[in-house]
């Protein structure tokens, strides 16, 4: 499996912290599914709540149902460092873009 990070995390509620993530699950990305090219990037919008957990995770962009389960599954997974404003955690709305991005795959596997 190929190691994959964010492209791009878009938060919708304005903070005065940064949020960070420090325990980051990778989306599978089966071999079968590189072999058959099948990559492109999966929009995905969550609520990280305000214990750094991530809830209510759909897909707004999909590019195949089984790309689009991984990369929720791996979000699902995902703990940040609570977001806060005026120094109360509070839940934020984000949007996540995930990359698949096939390699060449030899013919030997």
């Amino acid at each position: 499996m190929q190691p994959v990070a964010p492209l791009f995390l878009q938060i919708q509620f304005p903070l005065t912290c940064r949020l960070q993530w420090p325990r980051k699950v990778d989306p599978a990305y089966p071999l079968e599914l590189m072999r058959q090219n099948l990559g492109g990037t999966v929009i995905l919008y969550a609520v990280i709540r305000a214990d750094g957990t991530v809830g209510s995770v759909r897909v707004l962009r999909s590019i195949d149902e089984r790309l689009d389960r991984y990369a929720s599954e791996a979000i699902a997974k995902w703990k940040f460092d609570p977001a806060t404003k005026n120094g109360t955690p509070v839940d934020v709305e984000a949007t996540f873009w995930i990359p698949f991005r096939p390699t060449r795959v030899g013919s030997s596997f």
